[in-house]
């Protein structure tokens, strides 16, 4: 009898099972979204970082057969010139799995996309401006799904961020301290490229991770 009784004592009551639950259930709605914020970055980030490593090691590798990036033709802007420009110069030196290419009424682009889904856009108003989709959203939000990069082929200027590189994120000299890289980020700023157009730059300053203080969430 006296171990029944105790047996009864140390069983869990529906309340208690209740509230333990109701505790679990508090702590994972705590948890959970911070898990997934930090997932979606650190996928952010490891294709940001594959994406600037290979897209450089293909031009180098293209610098060997066909000269110094410097002499090349410049990008042309119709949709089988640019096909051509990137068939030559870019495609023969990555692994892509699809290429697609398009014009309407106001331009022409083409998109090279990557084995992990993320792709490559340029239009051809861009000048030298590529856009890299992290993600592969055709549509989406500049600083999260798409990230501006350049096509430097004199590997100075104003865009002369690394010179060991022929792409590299967006920057230009008249805005070239933190403050206005984060402003421009967070899209206080306006101008060509539209606020987020320097997210890129401000990532790779900070060694390829988005920053603490980064003003979107993913």
């Amino acid at each position: 009898m006296k171990n029944l009784t105790e047996r009864k004592k140390s069983a869990f009551t529906l309340a208690e099972i209740l509230i333990t639950l109701a505790v679990i259930g508090i702590v994972a709605a705590m948890t959970i979204p911070n898990l997934i914020q930090s997932y979606k970055k650190k996928v952010v980030e490891t294709k940001l970082v594959n994406f600037y490593s290979t897209i450089n090691q293909a031009f180098q590798l293209s610098e060997i057969d066909n000269g110094q990036a410097i002499t090349w033709e410049k990008i042309p802007k119709d949709e089988e010139g640019m096909k051509d420009w990137f068939g030559k110069y870019l495609l023969p030196y990555i692994k892509s799995p699809k290429v697609e290419s398009s014009t309407n009424e106001k331009e022409s682009d083409i998109k090279i996309y990557f084995p992990d889904g993320s792709f490559l856009r340029y239009y051809g108003d861009a000048g030298y401006i590529l856009q890299y989709s992290s993600i592969g959203k055709p549509k989406g939000k500049y600083g999260v799904d798409w990230f501006y990069f350049v096509f430097s082929p004199s590997r100075g200027g104003k865009q002369a961020v690394d010179k060991n590189k022929l792409i590299i994120p967006l920057m230009n000299d008249m805005h070239n301290n933190i403050e206005t890289i984060k402003e421009n980020c967070g899209g206080k700023m306006t101008g060509d490229t539209g606020g987020g157009a320097y997210c890129t730059y401000w990532i790779m300053l900070n060694g390829w991770k988005i920053p603490e203080d980064y003003p979107y969430k993913f």
